[in-house]
Formats: structure tokens, C-alpha cells, sequence
């Protein structure tokens, strides 16, 4: 079995106890002033930059690290299996994402597609870590259940 890049298993653990505390501070909205930076001397883009603080950009970095720390850390038990639906997920993922995307260039305009366009960063780690935790424990659970019931009548 040729080996793939993984976290070690730890990390799936650091980032469930992480994403959790940068997902209630982003939505919490509240500005840090020791993430202040210093105005620039050209104000000639004012309107477009009035923050010059980073405590959005800290967050969202924070979100970024803690659902990849989640999505590609190893399993205790990492077969053949696992790498298929691993490979199976991802693939699903981005092709879900950019039906997404499809449908929001054609849907959404101006400001609010920029907007949507930010929010899309996480959408594919979202979907394959959803998608991935859905075939490795849901979906062998179902099956199980169906063919339970076809045997019994």
C-alpha cells in the first residue's frame, strides 16, 4: 500500500476543539485591538479598506487549519478501504462545490456573489469531511438495517 500525507491522529482531536472556539469568535464579530495594523499614509482607497484590523483574517485562518487538522488527519485504522472512500469523498466534494459555484454565477450578483464566492473557501473541506463521516459510518449502518429487514421477511 503506497503511504499518503496525513496528520497523526492527535490532530483530528486539536482541530475538533478548535474549530468550534474560531467559528464563535467569527461569529461573534468582535474586533481585537492587539490585531490592529497602522493606517496607511495613502488614503486614497478609504472606502474600499476602512478596517485595518485582522482579526477576521486570524479567524478565518484559525477555521481553515482546524478543518483541514480534521479532514486529513490519519484514522485508527488507515486500509485500502478507507483511502477509496477518502478518494471517493473528495472527488464528490469538489464536484458538489462547483455545481455550487455554477449556480451562484448564474444566481447571485455584485457584492453578495464576492461574498458567497469567500464563504465557498470552506465549502469543500465542509462537504468532504460531511460526505467522508457519512460513508465511513452512516451509510454501512444503513445498509446493515436494510438487509436486516429483507432477511427477516
Amino acid at each position: 500500500m503506497r503511504k499518503s500525507f496525513l496528520f497523526p491522529r492527535i490532530c483530528r482531536t486539536i482541530g475538533l476543539v478548535l474549530l468550534p472556539i474560531f467559528v464563535a469568535l467569527f461569529m461573534y464579530n468582535k474586533e481585537f485591538s492587539f490585531l490592529s495594523t497602522p493606517v496607511p499614509k495613502d488614503t486614497s482607497h478609504e472606502p474600499l479598506f476602512r478596517n485595518y484590523n485582522l482579526t477576521d483574517e486570524c479567524e478565518m485562518s484559525g477555521i481553515i487549519i482546524s478543518l483541514c487538522l480534521i479532514a486529513f488527519s490519519r484514522l485508527k485504522k488507515e486500509d485500502e478501504y478507507i483511502r477509496d472512500i477518502r478518494l471517493r469523498s473528495i472527488q464528490l466534494s469538489v464536484f458538489l462545490n462547483y455545481v455550487y459555484v455554477l449556480i451562484l454565477i448564474w444566481t447571485v450578483y455584485g457584492i453578495d456573489f464576492l461574498l458567497s464566492v469567500c464563504q465557498n473557501l470552506l465549502t469543500i473541506l465542509v462537504l468532504f469531511i460531511l460526505i467522508f463521516n457519512f460513508n465511513l459510518y452512516i451509510r454501512p449502518l444503513l445498509f446493515k438495517s436494510l438487509f436486516n429487514k429483507k432477511q427477516l421477511s
